[in-house]
């Protein structure tokens, strides 16, 4: 079942002129493959979020202004870093900041890393919604990740 947005995303939402509307929620996607980049910026922007891509984790590490990032989406393993490592390197700015991992097949080590660190982790092949919809339940505070499965649950 879809999450919905709560009524503060909604009209942060609703009421967007524009993708560079500072008020919207910033996600970054850091992905090397430029078509799941593409098709995840889509995606996310139909949905009325700001979406910042990058190919690498240093990318994004360089990028001269983070302070405004809402959420990351980050496969498991990029060219430059794992998406873990970004990830807490990003948190060492931000502390609290949501992240999703991507990844095919899951070690039950990363799995479990990734559950520790409390990031999100989605399996791919990515099926219908399932990126925005954990995007919006961690911006809204429903999302918790269950031990049992070690995924995502919202």
């Amino acid at each position: 079942m879809p999450v919905r947005p709560s009524a503060e995303l909604r009209r942060i939402v609703m009421t967007r002129d524009s993708q560079d509307d500072p008020s919207l929620p910033t996600i970054v996607v850091v992905n090397d493959d430029s078509a799941l980049r593409h098709a995840l910026r889509f995606a996310l922007g139909v949905e009325g979020f700001a979406v910042r891509t990058f190919a690498k984790g240093e990318d994004l590490l360089g990028s001269s202004d983070l302070t405004d990032l809402a959420c990351v989406v980050t496969d498991a393993r990029l060219p430059d870093m794992s998406g873990l490592d970004l990830v807490a390197q990003l948190r060492r700015q931000r502390d609290r900041l949501p992240a999703i991992l991507l990844t095919t097949d899951p070690s039950l080590r990363l799995r479990r890393e990734a559950e520790d660190a409390g990031v999100a982790l989605i399996e791919q092949p990515l099926r219908g919604d399932s990126v925005v919809n954990v995007v919006v339940a961690l911006l809204s505070g429903m999302a918790r990740t269950d031990p049992q499965s070690r995924h995502c649950k919202v």
